[in-house]
């Protein structure tokens, strides 16, 4: 993803700014969004997927 910087810098004012309100960081404190976008942390991801009993979560490596 050629524009994944300018993703992630707009998530901070978008979708993720929760995570920067001195209100919420008792449940979102800033430091998980750091956490969450992260990149090459990792040679793994965990992908979500439905079946008929709920959701699961698996490995998937990279």
């Amino acid at each position: 993803m050629p524009d994944i910087d300018d993703r992630l810098r707009a998530l901070r004012t978008g979708g993720g700014k929760h995570f920067f309100d001195p209100e919420n960081q008792g449940v979102s404190p800033e430091k998980d969004f750091w956490m969450c976008i992260d990149r090459d942390r990792f040679d793994f991801v965990i992908r979500m997927e439905k079946d008929r009993d709920g959701l699961i979560s698996g490995k998937t490596e990279v």
